[in-house]
């Protein structure tokens, strides 16, 4: 995971992640740096399908208010990256994500 970050904020073109660990504000609860941070203020989500992820209820959390604020504003602008195989069982516990990997996989 390390080695893709460090890839795309140092591709060309770079490209600027917002990651929890150096971009969320102290103090401010999760769920706020997860919205205004994160959701709002990305033009474009990357989503980085791991095991982790489909694991991790924040992870979930994130994806549902992307889709949420993409579909409302009309525009497509969730980039899947699979980083690894996940049984596909389990990406239906994650509300779109097998949808989202049918479509466009």
């Amino acid at each position: 995971m390390n080695e893709l970050m460090e890839n795309l904020e140092n591709g060309v073109p770079p490209i600027q992640l917002c990651l929890h660990m150096r971009d969320f504000q102290a103090g401010k609860s999760i769920a706020s740096n997860i919205i205004d941070e994160g959701i709002m203020g990305s033009r474009k989500i990357i989503v980085v399908v791991s095991q982790h992820f489909i694991d991790s209820a924040w992870c979930r959390f994130e994806f549902e208010l992307a889709q949420s604020r993409f579909m409302m504003e009309r525009s497509a602008n969730i980039i899947i990256i699979i980083l690894e195989d996940v049984e596909e069982r389990k990406t239906k516990k994650v509300l779109g994500l097998h949808k989202h990997l049918k479509k466009n996989t």
